[in-house]
């Protein structure tokens, strides 16, 4: 059973390949320390909060169905044997360098 501290809880696997950084205690801002104290909770449930405005973020909501999901992710999608013969073109193509001056 979980303990309910689902902002720390690591949801990958022992043994598992970890692609990037994970950050589950995400440090506090300046800000956001005063924000605790102007509310008055502490740094745990600002935590808890967080996480949920982070997880919330993601979901989108049935109206915008109609509307296509852009993601700003890099692409590439070429055809090798296109991006051989763009190399081996641009390669072929490249002007030579100059040769230096000689020095006085």
């Amino acid at each position: 059973m979980a303990d309910g501290n689902f902002v720390r809880k690591s949801n990958v696997k022992e043994g598992a390949m970890v692609y990037g950084p994970t950050v589950y205690d995400v440090p506090l801002l300046p800000y956001e320390r005063e924000l605790i104290k102007t509310i008055g909770i502490t740094e745990e449930e600002y935590q808890l909060f967080a996480a949920e405005v982070r997880r919330r973020g993601r979901l989108r909501p049935a109206e915008y169905a109609h509307i296509p999901d852009i993601v700003n992710e890099p692409v590439i999608e070429c055809d090798p044997v296109k991006c051989l013969k763009l190399l081996s073109s641009s390669s072929i193509v490249k002007a030579d360098p100059l040769p230096p001056e000689p020095v006085l």
